[in-house]
């Protein structure tokens, strides 16, 4: 599993960094193999994930369809620039015209009643990582320059949590966790 995240992680980063030929695109993977797609770039199997991405602003991409968007909201009015899913995981990469601090103080809120494991907030980062509604989630924000009219990028980062990984975890970090 591991090995397989890994490889889901290299492709999704190497399509993001791809730029050129502009708007949307969406690529399949299965067994290793990349193959492209044309329309929704939609996934069959369970050892197939889709990766899609845009570098156009004005043209979000789509969250995968079992997305759970109610605990793990999108910032609101931000360019949705990747998706990628793979079986029940996925992770989301945005760019939101709110400076760093406002998108940190949304995600704060956000994550109000997750067990957070881990979480660092400095003048260049905000991470927060923990359990949340059958979720292991990991939320990234930071500044960025790739877009212009975009200052802030944020990573949401989504696993399913094993049955008895909050039990545990909360071994580690306590009853209920960090604070945010």
């Amino acid at each position: 599993m591991k090995r397989e995240l890994i490889l889901v992680l290299a492709v999704w980063l190497c399509c993001a960094l791809v730029g050129c030929g502009g708007g949307e695109k969406n690529y399949q993977v299965s067994g290793g193999e990349k193959a492209s797609t044309g329309g929704d770039g939609s996934a069959a199997g369970t050892d197939t994930f889709t990766v899609r991405y845009s570098d156009k602003p004005q043209q979000s991409v789509a969250l995968p369809a079992d997305y759970p968007e109610a605990g793990f909201p999108v910032y609101p009015g931000s360019f949705i620039a990747a998706a990628q899913d793979y079986e029940e995981s996925c992770i989301v990469t945005g760019f939101a015209k709110e400076p760093r601090a406002q998108v940190t103080a949304f995600y704060r809120e956000a994550l109000q009643d997750a067990q957070v494991i881990s979480v660092t907030d400095d003048d260049q980062s905000y991470v927060s990582y923990g359990v949340k509604d059958d979720y292991i989630y990991t939320v990234t924000v930071v500044d960025s320059t790739e877009f212009k009219e975009y200052p802030t990028c944020y990573t949401i980062s989504l696993v399913p949590a094993e049955e008895g990984a909050a039990e545990a975890l909360s071994q580690l970090t306590g009853p209920g966790g960090r604070s945010q």
